[in-house]
């Protein structure tokens, strides 16, 4: 016969457990610290989405299965840099994207503050998973001034403003220091944290000395059993749930155990699951946590079974049940936001949606999605969180689509014991437009005749050869020996406002471009001739490289891929090898920008920019100008203006 007790209230580390009528001890829950009832919980944070966190620190963080937060600045060359790292590798590595503003450099007036912290705010939440929580945290960033009052724009966004906790890292560049800040989390259950900003051998600035990074990952890694090393969003919720969780028992027997978790915070946005541990049956061996319709099986221990409940999100329900071995039902992918679709009008975007999966034993946990131009692959973006949303229209990323290439969106099933299933679409074709290359010049008419050739003062020559073509017979070639420009001009090549420019260029074998030095190579201009974008070749610390000059709408310039002191960030061009540049250049108000490629790789992608009014409608291409001690040929071939990518180039030998 079973013991009855009255109910009753227990106080265990500051929780409530509020008993009903149970028997012994099955069903007496308490909530863990920490997640997953680790000892303590450390966060990392870096700033100012830097070029370093992309080649160097979040490699570092995944190579030892850590996360971090990042707050980033969407409208920088910094966030274009990485912009594959924050709007495709982040979502599957647990990286926390965090508010520091559009630009980094504060604002004058509100309505600019609105616009530097909201678009921040809501491109984030577009690239978190469908059905999360909206909760941003905020850091205004150093350095910068607002206007008064500026605070009721973070409150307007529904951001959390600072960090949102933690003991902060305040000692010197060395790993023992950091260890023992970390440490001192285990030490005591609480939660400590550090930020900083550039990191690794070429760190941009206010960093860590890279030994003592290293060693200090090296350490996080190593305690991992004790350590809940997890994002500040993450922490902070966490923490922010638990001061005033409640667990009340419901029911508790042999075959069911019903509990309610509730909290204070606002379950809109504080949505992070809580560690519950709960005694059950000592018979049970596998418990099956059914909340809504969220579910997974987790193993019981000594009767006791740990698992994570969010509070606010309705009855908790424990049965014993056997481990699921099965794997989910299949995923039917549909290409379109409906029907299936075989072709779409798009070129930056895509869609695809699919019927919930089943799986009886621990249900759906969520859904993941990729795209490839194979089926099943991942040639344009891997991995993505979609949350258990059962539909996607992608754009992140800044997609760049090819007209007459066909694109398959793959899903990935993922039940409640981690078991996936993967279906891929039958693939959707970006539709062919007939006159969607406005312009086009491969010099196969054996001259030059149709552009405008520039004075030819000096000893530099122009001339349309054979030995200079790429793919067909004919190519120009610009043989340089002093710093007098040579080049070609055409106007109006187009009338678009959104244009992807393609050229092919080689260096002879014998060019001599000295450190330091450079050579203008290509010149695009608006409707009344003011600089849309510079292209240039340099050379030093590694050999010749090309870079872009680009201009939005307060004439500021922008260098891509990266500052000429960031090393890893070059890209470097050999000589007598055929290297293919493609710049999109889109003239909007808050959404244009830039876009470079070196040789099909994606160099940057510079989309959140205002840039109205800078739309491209004149190129000059040649040698515009050159340093000083610069000499050999520079050949030229296939320039092409278009409404998109025109795909992988085609890379030949010289010949």
């Amino acid at each position: 016969m079973k013991r009855a007790y009255s109910a009753c209230c227990l106080v265990i580390c500051g929780i409530t457990i509020i008993v009903s009528t149970v028997s012994a001890a099955v069903g007496s829950t308490t909530v863990a610290p920490w997640k997953d009832n680790k000892k303590g919980a450390y966060s990392m944070g870096f700033d100012d989405s830097m070029q370093s966190h992309r080649d160097y620190c979040i490699p570092n963080l995944i190579q030892r299965g850590l996360v971090a937060s990042f707050w980033v600045n969407p409208a920088t060359t910094r966030y274009g840099y990485g912009i594959d790292t924050w709007e495709s590798l982040a979502s599957r590595t647990g990286m926390e994207l965090c508010d520091h503003s559009m630009d980094h450099n504060g604002a004058n007036f509100m309505e600019e503050a609105d616009y530097e912290i909201g678009e921040t705010a809501r491109i984030i939440r577009s690239l978190n998973p469908p059905g999360s929580s909206d909760l941003v945290l905020f850091n205004r960033g150093g350095g910068t001034s607002w206007p008064k009052g500026y605070e009721y724009i973070i409150g307007k966004h529904g951001l959390v403003d600072g960090r949102g906790g933690g003991i902060q890292y305040r000692g010197p560049d060395n790993a023992d220091s950091l260890i023992a800040h970390a440490r001192r989390a285990i030490e005591e259950g609480t939660w400590t944290a550090m930020y900083t900003h550039g990191t690794g051998p070429y760190l941009e600035w206010l960093g860590f000395e890279p030994s003592h990074f290293e060693a200090f990952l090296d350490y996080l890694a190593s305690v991992k059993d004790k350590l809940w090393t997890g994002t500040y969003g993450d922490v902070h919720k966490y923490e922010q749930e638990r001061i005033s969780a409640r667990v009340a028992v419901i029911e508790a027997s042999n075959s069911l155990i019903r509990l309610e978790l509730a909290s204070d915070a606002d379950p809109d946005r504080y949505d992070f699951p809580l560690t519950l541990l709960t005694e059950v049956p000592k018979n049970w061996k596998f418990c099956h946590v059914n909340q809504g319709d969220l579910e997974s099986i987790v193993p019981v221990t000594a009767g006791m079974a740990q698992y994570g409940a969010v509070p606010g999100r309705g009855e908790i329900r424990l049965t014993s049940t056997a481990m699921d071995t099965t794997p989910p039902g299949k995923p039917i992918v549909r290409d379109g936001t409906g029907a299936d679709l075989a072709y779409t009008p798009h070129t930056t975007r895509l869609a695809a949606n699919w019927d919930r999966c089943l799986d009886p034993e621990s249900g759906i946990a969520r859904y993941w999605y990729r795209i490839g131009i194979t089926p099943g692959g991942a040639e344009i973006i891997d991995w993505i969180d979609n949350g258990r949303s059962t539909s996607v229209t992608v754009t992140r990323t800044n997609l760049s689509l090819t007209r007459g290439v066909t694109y398959y969106v793959t899903v990935k099933a993922v039940n409640g014991v981690g078991l996936t299933s993967v279906g891929t679409s039958d693939g959707q074709t970006v539709e062919m437009k007939p006159d969607y290359v406005s312009f086009a010049e491969n010099f196969e008419s054996g001259s030059a005749a149709a552009w405008k050739e520039d004075s030819r003062n000096g000893r530099n020559t122009l001339s349309v050869l054979r030995n200079a073509a790429h793919g067909g017979t004919y190519g120009i070639a610009c043989h340089v020996e002093d710093t007098n420009g040579i080049s070609l001009r055409k106007n109006d090549v187009t009338t678009l406002d959104d244009t992807y420019v393609r050229f092919y260029f080689r260096l002879s074998r014998n060019f001599v471009l000295p450190d330091n030095r450079t050579v203008h190579i290509m010149r695009l201009t608006n409707s009344v001739d003011f600089l849309v974008a510079d292209v240039f070749l340099s050379s030093g610390n590694g050999g010749p490289y090309v870079y872009v000059v680009c201009n939005d709408n307060k004439r500021r310039n922008f260098t891509l891929p990266c500052p000429s002191s960031y090393i890893p960030g070059l890209a470097h061009v050999s000589p007598d090898s055929w290297h293919c540049i493609d710049i999109r250049c889109k003239a909007d108000a808050g959404n244009g920008g830039f876009e470079l490629w070196v040789d099909g790789d994606r160099k940057m992608s510079f989309l959140h920019r205002f840039t109205n009014g800078w739309e491209l409608r004149n190129m000059t291409v040649g040698v515009i100008s050159s340093s000083g001690g610069v000499s050999g040929s520079i050949y030229f071939d296939d320039i092409t203006v278009s409404d998109s990518y025109p795909g992988a180039p085609q890379l030949t030998t010289a010949r």
